[in-house]
């Protein structure tokens, strides 16, 4: 769309104002002022108020998951530590039968073997 010199002018060009402009702008000086409003340093302070709540909020729920992280990996620690003790029962409760039952057996005389 192209303007030219021309439309610029008739967009520029000076106009009357409508019928009662004079009067409407009268009457209105009348009127009660607006009512005042928070000025705008209140507005900041409760949106600073806002951010330190969302960063307290999120360092709480940091340390609550950091603490529930520490109490997994304890528990797992303790797992580790209770299948190392079951692994080394079992070992010994195998090694005790394997002598056992080539004790009992009857080509062996007496001998135990040395099961690991």
């Amino acid at each position: 769309m192209s303007f030219t010199e021309d439309d610029l002018r008739n967009a520029l060009q000076r106009k009357q104002p409508r019928d009662g402009f004079a009067g409407r702008v009268l009457a209105r000086l009348d009127d009660p002022p607006p009512a005042p409003r928070a000025p705008w340093y209140w507005w900041r302070a409760a949106i600073a108020v806002l951010c330190l709540l969302v960063l307290a909020a999120g360092a709480l729920r940091y340390e609550q998951v950091r603490r529930e992280r520490l109490q997994a990996e304890a528990a797992r620690d303790q797992l580790m530590l209770a299948l190392q003790l079951t692994a080394g029962k079992l070992k010994s409760a195998r090694a005790r039968i394997v002598n056992l039952s080539y004790e009992n057996r009857p080509d062996n005389p007496g001998q135990e073997r040395n099961v690991e």
